[in-house]
């Protein structure tokens, strides 16, 4: 029979103390455990899965079960599709209308559409195949009523057809082929032959309505055309007398050759005459330079090489005549006929001056009776341009008149053999066959997205069950939570440990019976990294607690006594006052202990108790509990001294605390020892509760050594990938 060991912690795998593995010929049970530090993201998905794969079994078992039933349940439904090449309004081999652009030809497809949807053509179809009997589309209870067969109007429903209506809407589906002018008509029943019957039934009369709505379109624009002809022929006839008046009243003969002639004499004339004014708007400006005094700004003067010889002349003789005077004087010969010279040379420039000036006036007057000539010209040309427009004018409208009568009699003539030659726009590619494979349900595709579904499900499952799992299960889960190291994983132990136990003469509780059990090695492992924490002063004075009662932390606290017992005097005190289970735990019976010590009724050397097969290991029970709360700065105070009086006795003391969390009792007892263990429970102990342990203790700055985990199955998946555990039992 085995019996869980309750509340023992873990710790990260790198810090876990185990002794090497050994295995000894002879003994009851070989143990060998073997630690991989590190694991992959892809290890981690892996334990999860295998941690929950039962419950992702079960989950897509159901998911692939419930998709199955309901694909079973469904009765097979048949779909038969016709197609239908719908070009746009104009492409008939006889058309009155015209093809329109793209984004027309896109409407008309869509209106097309939405008429085969029509609740007209459906009931239409409805009363032609006698939907409205079938008992698989109206069913059975409505047959059974009594109707009224008297119905007013095409359209009016009786109820079974509005039965019949409804369903024919939610099995037929009307859409359009990308990229094509295709539309697809579908209709799914049970019955495939039904289902071929009304598509094809629904083709044939979309066919044939639109073919009479436009034959009944063609003959009503026939008659009004017709009616039209008449007034169009006598507007037409009053047209062209009105030309051949106008045309005999004023002699025009060639119409095109007059115009052109006309309209280029016009072009020229305001050619001439714009030339002619630009020109006397210029010599205007330059004899208002002359009657202004300043002739020497126009340019004919400027540029007249004569005068600007004159000049050069006069420039230099006014340059003699100076340099003649300041040698000669005034009467000299010499400056009287420089003088003379100067003289003669002004005139010419004046007179040479003049006769430009005469030239621009003669030139201004030419250009000015020009423009006034032309002008007369472009008037005469105009009026005989408007008698030209007037004529076109006329003969325009008699020409348009005499086209529409034209086109009116052709599209007559057209609508006689479009009416006639039955052709259409609409055209049947594929007609609907009758179905042999139902479209629904998809049974094969159904069961696959089942399985895929469930798998995918269960996966999720998996991980959605261990985000919720809050429990402490690895040595990085206290890594995580506290930040403290892990000190050594403790397994189930078994019941044959106390037994074997009895049998040698160790505490009933202790996992030394069988000294080679995963249970007493990880016992030496915890003894181990205590000692080795501080080689040159290792802890003596050693606290083991826990957040909550059930950890495990007795347990922990009486192998851990036991195994420093081997090497020296130790003692196991129990200090949980409250709920005291070490000497029940060894199967000792004790009145008094560490209460009546603390009361002052008796001595520590006499609460002590003595096992009888362990000397070293010395017991001090709890005794008989307090009347009632205790003053925690009194105990504090005396609990130092009974700690200080043990520390003579004994090498080392394992004092059991009560729950840290609950109590405030752990917490004091952690201010006057070496060092904290605490204790939690595999798949027990709650991340929250361990966190917050870990910070009332350092709050009171408490020496904590590290975690225990207890009570773990090393062959769970948590551990598969990083223990291999084997043991042999006898």
């Amino acid at each position: 029979m085995i019996v869980p060991v309750k509340d023992i912690v873990t710790v990260p795998s790198e810090q876990i103390g185990f002794l090497p593995s050994r295995s000894l010929q002879g003994a009851d049970a070989s143990y060998t455990c073997s630690v991989q530090n590190t694991s992959t993201d892809w290890q981690q998905v892996l334990q999860i899965i295998k941690k929950h794969w039962l419950f992702s079994v079960l989950f897509a078992a159901i998911i692939f079960s419930a998709i199955a039933i309901v694909t079973y349940s469904i009765t097979p439904s048949y779909e038969s599709t016709a197609r239908l090449e719908v070009d746009p309004p104009g492409s008939e081999a006889f058309s009155l209308a015209t093809s329109g652009p793209g984004g027309n030809d896109e409407d008309y497809r869509d209106t097309q559409s939405e008429i085969l949807r029509s609740d007209e053509l459906a009931i239409a179809v409805i009363r032609k195949l006698h939907l409205d009997s079938n008992p698989a589309i109206v069913g059975k209870k409505v047959l059974a009523r009594e109707v009224s067969p008297a119905r007013n109007h095409a359209t009016d429903q009786i109820p079974r057809e509005s039965v019949a209506l409804r369903y024919f809407r939610d099995h037929v589906n009307i859409s359009l082929v990308r990229k094509s002018r295709v539309l697809e008509v579908k209709f799914t029943s049970a019955d495939p032959r039904l289902a071929a019957q009304v598509v094809n039934c629904l083709v044939d009369m979309f066919i044939e309505r639109n073919f009479r709505a436009r034959y009944d379109a063609i003959m009503r624009a026939s008659e009004w055309l017709e009616r039209q002809m008449d007034d169009i022929r006598q507007k037409a006839d009053s047209s062209n007398q009105a030309l051949a008046a106008y045309q005999k009243a004023h002699g025009i003969v060639d119409v095109d050759e007059k115009q052109s002639s006309v309209s280029q004499q016009i072009t020229d004339l305001n050619h001439e005459l714009t030339q002619a004014k630009t020109d006397r708007i210029q010599l205007e400006a330059y004899l208002k330079g002359i009657r202004d005094g300043h002739p020497e700004s126009l340019p004919q003067i400027r540029q007249n090489a004569m005068l600007q010889a004159l000049t050069q002349n006069l420039i230099e003789s006014k340059a003699d005549l100076v340099q003649a005077q300041t040698i000669y004087g005034e009467k000299s010969p010499n400056v009287q006929k420089l003088k003379h010279r100067v003289h003669e040379l002004q005139d010419q420039i004046l007179a040479e001056q003049g006769k430009i000036a005469h030239d621009i006036e003669t030139n201004y007057e030419a250009a000015r009776a020009r423009e006034n000539l032309m002008s007369q010209e472009i008037k005469g040309a105009t009026n005989e341009m408007s008698e030209m427009a007037q004529y076109i004018s006329l003969k325009r409208e008699a020409q348009r008149d005499a086209d529409l009568y034209n086109l009116l009699y052709t599209r007559v003539k057209e609508a006689g053999i479009t009416a006639a030659s039955k052709s259409s726009n609409v055209r049947v590619v594929d007609t609907a066959r009758v179905s042999d494979t139902p479209a629904r349900p998809r049974r094969v595709l159904n069961l696959s997205l089942g399985l895929v579904l469930g798998i995918l499900g269960g996966i999720l499952m998996a991980f959605v069950r261990e985000g919720f799992d809050n429990s402490i299960r690895s040595a990085e889960d206290i890594e995580k939570w506290t930040g403290l190291p892990s000190l050594t994983l403790v397994p189930t132990a078994a019941l044959m440990a106390s037994r074997n136990s009895v049998q040698i003469g160790l505490p009933a509780a202790s996992f030394f019976g069988r000294p080679l059990s995963p249970e007493a090695e990880a016992v030496r492992s915890l003894q181990a990294s205590i000692l080795l924490s501080n080689q040159e002063n290792p802890p003596r004075l050693l606290l083991v607690s826990s957040p909550f009662a059930k950890e495990g932390k007795t347990t922990v606290a009486i192998n851990l006594a036991v195994a420093l017992s081997q090497s020296a005097t130790t003692c196991l005190v129990d200090a949980d006052l409250r709920t005291s289970g070490v000497a029940s735990a060894l199967h000792l019976k004790s009145g008094r202990g560490l209460s009546d010590v603390l009361k002052g009724s008796i001595t520590v050397r006499e609460a002590l108790v003595g096992m009888p097969h362990s000397p070293r290991l010395t017991l001090l029970p709890a005794g008989s509990p307090p009347a009632g709360v205790l003053d925690q700065l009194l105990v504090l105070d005396r609990i130092r001294c009974v700690v200080r009086e043990l520390s003579k006795y004994c090498q080392y003391v394992v004092i059991d605390s009560p729950p840290l969390v609950p109590f405030a009792d752990g917490r004091v007892l952690s201010s006057v020892v070496d060092g904290v263990i605490l204790v939690v429970r595999y798949a027990s102990t709650s991340r929250q509760a361990i966190a917050r342990c870990t910070q009332m203790l350092n709050i009171v700055r408490a020496p904590v050594l590290g975690v225990v985990l207890n009570d773990v199955d090393l062959t769970s998946v948590d551990f598969a990938s990083s223990y291999s555990m084997r043991y042999n039992r006898t």
